[in-house]
């Protein structure tokens, strides 16, 4: 009844999102900043400013790191008037030719995800590809990491040969996750190759062991899932 009787169109409520939108734009970039700037600007109906906002790498990797599920709202909203590829590539380049190369493998990897989860699925694919031979240039720490992306696009494109030698170059690259191996493991099981796949989670399990950790879940998951595939079902 408030809001009504003293913003009593949707041009002054825009308008008053749009003043608090300015206000944390003035913030240092933190938590209350990246829940509130952008979303005030898509209550405001402004798909330019939002674009603006969500186009810089500093909150876009922010926002895929701890609000993904929002990021992917406001491009919902945005796709009408921009496209995420062009934005992306285009906030790519300029942070490279600003920044250490170092620094661009992880934003490369974030936006390679972005992408995929957006259904652009062969631009991911050259994004994670960037992102891994810059981290091979540099012998950067973070190459598994981007392998690891490059991989499950890959999957995600039933090119089950080159993600299965992604994966397995992951391996090589300490440290070590439950991550590779359930990517190698989902390689196998789509690819209908059961038997390497029971050989790998079997291995894996051994070394796991009982402990209580819920990263093993997955490579449990993908046990039962195998047991399931062929048919042992008792065992699943």
């Amino acid at each position: 009844a408030v809001k009504h009787r003293y913003l009593p169109t949707a041009a002054d409520q825009q308008g008053v999102r749009a003043q608090i939108a300015h206000y944390f734009s003035t913030h240092p970039m933190g938590p209350r900043r990246v829940e509130e700037e952008p979303y005030q600007w898509w209550k405001a109906n402004d798909p330019s400013r939002l674009h603006a906002v969500v186009a810089d790498p500093a909150m876009f990797s922010t926002l895929w790191t701890g609000a993904r599920l929002s990021l992917l709202e406001y491009w919902q909203f945005l796709g009408g008037s921009f496209n995420p590829v062009e934005t992306y590539n285009a906030a790519a380049e300029r942070f490279l030719e600003h920044h250490p190369p170092g620094n661009g493998v992880g934003l490369l990897r974030q936006i390679a995800e972005f992408l995929n989860d957006m259904g652009a699925h062969q631009d991911a694919e050259a994004m994670a590809r960037r992102s891994v031979s810059l981290a091979r240039g540099l012998q950067h720490p973070e190459l598994a990491e981007s392998l690891i992306v490059l991989g499950e696009i890959l999957l995600r494109n039933n090119q089950f040969a080159e993600a299965e030698e992604v994966a397995r170059e992951a391996l090589q690259d300490p440290p070590k996750s439950h991550k590779h191996l359930v990517l190698l493991s989902n390689i196998f099981l789509d690819s209908g190759a059961f038997d390497k796949a029971e050989q790998l989670l079997r291995s894996a399990l051994e070394n796991v062991g009982l402990q209580s950790n819920p990263q093993h879940l997955e490579l449990y998951g993908n046990l039962g899932l195998l047991f399931h595939y062929r048919g042992r079902f008792q065992e699943a």
